[in-house]
Order: structure tokens, then C-alpha cells, then sequence
């Protein structure tokens, strides 16, 4: 569950109620909620950065979840960051929030740039190719979906381009 993209704990519930799911959160998460269905979270990702919190992760260790840390942060920030959850293990890093555009997208004109993915991202029983159509509200026909749709051309886009497929539309 993408709750950093859509924090809605009553379909996180509804979600955990029906199977087992990893979390991905960028804010708390009511700990009345993890604890009901604390046996059915296998993996919880605190994404930390801006507006995290050192306290709700101790409320997390002590009562028994081990979260993973990440962070898309770099340099001093990220040594900030590592001093202040010394005692919770590893800040796992990503580098997704510095992607820029491909190279060999720089010179071509991307109203002929096409692109599917190899992922999907669900919400409220719409699938979408990834963040960027997500935000865009731009989804796929349906999961399996192999048609192309047209580039979106913002950060959150190229920062998920691993994951695409191009065509270039002569």
C-alpha cells in the first residue's frame, strides 16, 4: 500500500483485512491500526525526510515493528538523518528523486514518445502505469494493459523510467 501517495487508513484497513500487504509511508499511521494487523504487515517502509517523525519509529520498535528507513536524501542531509536514527538501523538510500531525462530522449520531440511500464500502481480500482499517471489521473485500460500512453514529462516520470518501455510514434 502507497499510503505516501494516498494516506487513507479505512482502505489500508480494508486492505489488511482482506491479505497481507507491505506499507510505504511517508507519515504516521495510526499505531491502534498497526497493532490491530500488526501479523499481516511483513514489510513497513517509513519513507523519512521531510516532516518525519523520530518518535512515532521508537513507538514502532517498541511495539515490535521492525520498519525499513529510507530516504531519497544525499550528502549532509542524509548525514543529519543517519545521526538522528542511529539507534534504528540502516537509512536505506534510493536515488529515484534525481533522475533526470533519459539521454537519448533529450533531442526527440516527446509529443511522438510513448511509453508503457512493467508496473502498476492501484487506486480506487484504477491502474496506472506509475506516480506520474497516477497524479496525472491518467490510468490504463486494465492490469495487463500493453498499450502505449504518451509520456508524461515531469520528474516524478523520469525518476520511474526503469521501469518503462519507449516507442517513438513516426
Amino acid at each position: 500500500m502507497r499510503m505516501d501517495l494516498s494516506h487513507n487508513e479505512i482502505s489500508l484497513a480494508k486492505q489488511l483485512q482482506t491479505c497481507a500487504c507491505n506499507i510505504v509511508t511517508s507519515q504516521p499511521i495510526s499505531l491502534h491500526l498497526i497493532k490491530a494487523f500488526q501479523s499481516r504487515i511483513p514489510q513497513f517502509v517509513y519513507l523519512i525526510g521531510e516532516g518525519d517523525s523520530k518518535q512515532y519509529v521508537e513507538e514502532l520498535f517498541s511495539m515490535g515493528v521492525q520498519c525499513l528507513l529510507m530516504s531519497e536524501k544525499s550528502g549532509k542531509d542524509l548525514e543529519k538523518l543517519k545521526f538522528k536514527y542511529l539507534d534504528y538501523g540502516k537509512i536505506h538510500t534510493t536515488n529515484l528523486g534525481k533522475k533526470e531525462k533519459l539521454e537519448f530522449v533529450k533531442n526527440l520531440n516527446l509529443d511522438n514518445l510513448y511509453y508503457r511500464s512493467n508496473k502498476y500502481l492501484i487506486h480506487d480500482g484504477n491502474a496506472y502505469y506509475g506516480e506520474a499517471a497516477f497524479k496525472e489521473n491518467r490510468p490504463a485500460k486494465e492490469i495487463g494493459d500493453k498499450s502505449f500512453q504518451k509520456v508524461i514529462d515531469s520528474h516524478t516520470f523520469w525518476k520511474e523510467s526503469d521501469n518503462f518501455m519507449f516507442a517513438i510514434k513516426r
